[in-house]
Formats: C-alpha cells, sequence, structure tokens
C-alpha cells in the first residue's frame, strides 16, 4: 500500500491553510468609518489616503519578484515579519500608545504581508501539483482566501465576545484583538515554511490531487461556504461556523508542524509511490516564457481588460449591497451572504471545470464566460432597480451571479498564466496582470464620484461589461481551434505574434 504522502500534504494543504488565515485585507473594511472620524482631514484627502492603502494591500509586483528569485519559503518567512510589524503597530495605535496615523502604516504592512502568502501559494501550487489538477489547487487556494473574511469576525468573537472589536482606535478597555489576529497569522506563516522547507528539502516532484486530498478539501470549503451563507439566518449556525473555522485554523497549524517533523526526521527521499502512482515531473520549474515575451502577447493584454472590468463591475457591486438589499425592502435579503457565496463558489467551480474540460474548451473561455455572466448580472440588477419594489428573489439572483462573475478571475487569471508562460517567471508576469485591481479600484473611486444613484453605477457597469465581453470573444475566437500547446500546460507557451 502506497504510504502517505507527507511532502504533498504538507506543501499543498500549507496553501489552503495560509490563504485561509488572511484576513487583513477585509478587516480595512471594518476601520474606515471609524478611521475618517478620528483624522482632522478633508473627505477628499482621506478618500485618497484610503485608496492608496488598497491599491498598496494588492501590490503584487514585488512578492512576485522574490518568488521568481527565492523561492515560496522566502516569500512566506517575509509575510511573517511583514505581519508581526503590522499587527504590532496596530495593537500599539488601538491601545493609544502611537497616534492613529499609526494605524495607515499597520495596514499597509499588514496588508502586503496577506498578498505575499497569497502570491506563495499560488507558487507552492504551480509547483507541486500536477498540470491537469492545477486549476483545482488554484480554485480551491483562492476559495479559502474568499472565506478568510470570516476569520475577520470568528477569530474575535470566539475569543473575545461581541465586545472584541476591530477597530484601531484607543478605547477605555485593552484591545488584544490585533495582538490575537497577529499571532495567528504569524503562527501559521511560520508553521508552513517550516512544513515546506522540510517536504522540498526531500526531492521535488508533481502530485496528484488524490495523493494530498484535494476531494477532502473540496468538501470542507464547500460544508464553509454553505456555513457563510445559513449563518446570516441563524445565530446556532454562525456560532458553529465561527468555531470550525477556528478548529480548522488551529488543526491546520499543528498538522503542517507534524507534517514538518516528520520530513525533518526521515533520511529517505520522497516516495514515487506516495502520489499514487501518477507524478508527473515537468520542466516548467525551469522553463517558460520569460517576462518580455508574455508583455508582447496581445492575449495577455486581453486577459488584462477582462480581468480589470470584472475586478471594477464586482466591486462596484459589493460597495452597493446596502443599496440593493434596501430596494428590495420590506423583504429581509442579506445581499451580503449572497455574495459571498457566489463568490467563493466560483473559484471551486472554475477551478474544477477549467481542468475537467481543458482538452475541449482553452482555459481563457471560461474567464470570457464569466464576463458575459457578469453582463447578466447587471442585466438583472437593471431589471430590479426599474422596480418600485425590487423583487427580492430576482435581485438576489442577480447578486449572486455578480459574486460568482467577480470570484472567477481570481483563480482563472493565475491558472491560464501558468497555462501559457510557465511557471519560470510566473511571480513578475502575475504581478504585472495584478495591476488590472488598481485599475478597478480606481474605477470604483470614480463611480462613487460620478454616479450618485444605484441607476447610474448600474448602467455604467452593463455597459463597460458588454464592451469587455465582447472584446473578450473577438480576441480569442481565432484561438478555439489552433491547438496552442499540451492541454495541460507542460510545454510552455511563447508569446504568440498574433
Amino acid at each position: 500500500m502506497a504510504r502517505v504522502d507527507a511532502g504533498g500534504i504538507a506543501a499543498v494543504w500549507g496553501t489552503f491553510l495560509l490563504c485561509s488565515s488572511l484576513c487583513t485585507i477585509f478587516a480595512v473594511s471594518f476601520w474606515k468609518s471609524n478611521f475618517s472620524g478620528q483624522l482632522d482631514v478633508e473627505p477628499g484627502t482621506l478618500s485618497t489616503m484610503l485608496l492608496v492603502l488598497d491599491m498598496f494591500a494588492f501590490f503584487t509586483y514585488l512578492p512576485g519578484l522574490i518568488l521568481d528569485h527565492k523561492g515560496p519559503v522566502t516569500l512566506i518567512l517575509g509575510s511573517s515579519i511583514l505581519n508581526a510589524a503590522g499587527y504590532g503597530i496596530l495593537a500599539l495605535t488601538a491601545n493609544g500608545v502611537v497616534p492613529v496615523w499609526f494605524a495607515f502604516l499597520g495596514f499597509a504592512l499588514a496588508g502586503q504581508g496577506s498578498m505575499w502568502s497569497v502570491v506563495a501559494s499560488l507558487g507552492l501550487i504551480g509547483r507541486n501539483i500536477v498540470p491537469q489538477e492545477k486549476g483545482k489547487g488554484i480554485g480551491l487556494a483562492m476559495a479559502w482566501f474568499s472565506l478568510s473574511a470570516v476569520v475577520v469576525e470568528s477569530v474575535p468573537k470566539t475569543f473575545g465576545g461581541a465586545g472584541f472589536k476591530l477597530n484601531p482606535l484607543p478605547t477605555d478597555s485593552f484591545n488584544t484583538v490585533f495582538l490575537v489576529m497577529g499571532a495567528v497569522m504569524v503562527a501559521v506563516d511560520l508553521a508552513v515554511a517550516f512544513a515546506v522547507a522540510s517536504a522540498t528539502s526531500k526531492g521535488h516532484s508533481k502530485r496528484a490531487g488524490s495523493a494530498v486530498g484535494l476531494s477532502w478539501n473540496l468538501g470542507l470549503a464547500i460544508l464553509m461556504t454553505l456555513g457563510v451563507f445559513v449563518k446570516a439566518y441563524s445565530d446556532t449556525v454562525e456560532t458553529v461556523a465561527q468555531w470550525a473555522f477556528v478548529i480548522l485554523l488551529i488543526g491546520g497549524v499543528a498538522l503542517v508542524i507534524l507534517l514538518g517533523l516528520r520530513l525533518g526526521s526521515s533520511d529517505s527521499q520522497q516516495d514515487p509511490e506516495s502520489s499514487g502512482g501518477n507524478q508527473l515531473v515537468t520542466d516548467s520549474d525551469a522553463t517558460g516564457s520569460t517576462v518580455a515575451e508574455a508583455l508582447r502577447d496581445p492575449k495577455y493584454w486581453t486577459v488584462f481588460a477582462i480581468f480589470a472590468m470584472l475586478v471594477s463591475t464586482g466591486l462596484l457591486v459589493s460597495n452597493k449591497l446596502g443599496d440593493f438589499s434596501a430596494k428590495a425592502l420590506p423583504h429581509k435579503f442579506d445581499a451580503g451572504s449572497f455574495f459571498v457565496v457566489g463568490n467563493t463558489l466560483a473559484r471551486i467551480f472554475f477551478g474544477y471545470f477549467s481542468d475537467a474540460l481543458a482538452k475541449k474548451i482553452p482555459r481563457q473561455w471560461f474567464l470570457v464566460f464569466a464576463a458575459w455572466l457578469m453582463v447578466l448580472a447587471y442585466g438583472i440588477l437593471w431589471i430590479c432597480d426599474g422596480q418600485d419594489v425590487a423583487p427580492v428573489g430576482l435581485s438576489a439572483i442577480g447578486v449572486f451571479i455578480g459574486g460568482f462573475a467577480f470570484g472567477a478571475p481570481w483563480m482563472m487569471v493565475p491558472a491560464i498564466e501558468m497555462h501559457w508562460y510557465g511557471q519560470a517567471k510566473f511571480g513578475k508576469i502575475h504581478g504585472i496582470m495584478m495591476f488590472a485591481t488598481w485599475f478597478g479600484l480606481i474605477t470604483v473611486r470614480i463611480g462613487n464620484a460620478v454616479f450618485e444613484d444605484l441607476e447610474g453605477v448600474i448602467s455604467f457597469c452593463l455597459v463597460f461589461a458588454v464592451v469587455a465581453a465582447l472584446a473578450g470573444t473577438v480576441a480569442f475566437l481565432p484561438c478555439w481551434e489552433k491547438k496552442e500547446a499540451d492541454e495541460f500546460g507542460t510545454k510552455p507557451l511563447k508569446a504568440s505574434s498574433t
């Protein structure tokens, strides 16, 4: 009987653990409204500060550069330092030790700490999962990243009760929330770095999903996603979901530490049979397109444009969830839950089917499909907005589809990049691609300033989505019949000249 693939489990499940602990980006939303009332600055200045904070949180080129040259373990250790510094500053701010201005710096450092872990996770998936199942691995990692928003509430509420506030502003009592959150993320970083370093020191090979339990992880992710949805309507389910997430975090840390200790004490190389006899070692880690070749490829910029559109329109849906809920009154409609569930399930759905249908449908067409889903979402929301009282069922469907379309590019874009350009320069190639999020953030800011009512936002996003979806369809049609490369990316593509 095949032995347990300890190295594969440590490397792959460590990525899911990293992603499920990344709550910093989501914690910022709890802070903004409180912070704005404490600074004596003009509203425009504060808006610019918050925009810079968001853009810095999504800055990916530097961690991508480190991934390509130093590897994921160095990146994870760097994340632990950034998290320790960021959350340490936030803890000092929350207890009045340093001026409230320092909270801006604390969130900037901790936000980068989260992004470094995301990039490290993508690198680990690309280097440790067989190409046939790389989409599933990326999809699950990004699903746990989406679910990490639960940690923002779960950790404080579970250990500190309702009074455990996610607020870096001084209060009468000692605020420990940022110390707890920082300790959780630093502990996860160090545990995963130790386990991954032990795993990679015993030889390198790519694992099949069955060898590292991707199916088990899929089940856990779906259950947690359903828990996020149901908890909005049940206090009991909310409590169970909070504890389940905390237990998963603690159990995950214990698992990767035990695996690291086991690997560290073993003198043997990785057993070829430990992956279920389905290992596939490729040269994609050492070869592939250069950054310049990728940037000369028109298809790269088509993906960039679709990604930017989905981020822009998805964030605008997210920012207007309260308006959608109010439009459906007096019916009870938790738009946020529908958006989060759609966002998370999309990452799992597209990850699975982009692998399963890879031989028949090129990966980029799943991204185009997501673009047309966003068109459908805004078409439905446009119909709902035209009613005096929006139909609650149709509004829920529109918000769900919008969240579903928004979630797709976060896993499809890195999967497409690995398939087209290989693993060697993935970090820098993806780092440049992520500047599409900056375009999205700026578009959201402009949209909120220009369109005061919900109708204007919906109309703008509908036109934007239609243009991007049409452009992607026209750009990728010539590639449908063309054999671009090995269907699973074992032969990284050079940039095309057409």
